[in-house]
């Protein structure tokens, strides 16, 4: 699951209102994958326990398909040239796993709901 999801505007935007579905997730969609797999555990009652977090982390460009990364340059242009409040983000895969030294920072998100 080699998803990223590229946050356009604030930390705060990071809400299920806003549409981060995968705020609902424990581990990510692998650990629910291998619950349901296995049959072993109910999911659902571990999904409430933890913290929503979001990794912070570098990511040289030319590991992003490029017509996703011109959609996410657009965005941000638009919004500094109209200051343009609205969150926004977008998901795309990438080709390689991340280091630990290319981690940033782990940020426990103030309330996700």
């Amino acid at each position: 699951y080699k998803l990223i999801h590229f946050i356009i505007g604030d930390i705060s935007d990071i809400t299920i209102e806003n549409g981060f579905w995968m705020l609902d997730k424990y581990g990510g969609e692998l650990l629910e994958d291998c619950f349901n797999i296995y049959g072993k555990y109910d999911y659902n009652n571990i999904s409430q326990n933890g913290v929503p977090c979001a990794v912070v982390f570098r990511l040289e460009k030319d590991k992003v398909n490029k017509n996703i990364l011109s959609e996410i340059y657009a965005i941000m242009l638009m919004k500094l040239l109209y200051n343009n409040k609205k969150h926004c983000f977008k998901t795309a895969y990438i080709r390689d796993n991340i280091l630990p030294d290319s981690i940033i920072e782990v940020k426990e998100l103030d309330s996700y709901e």
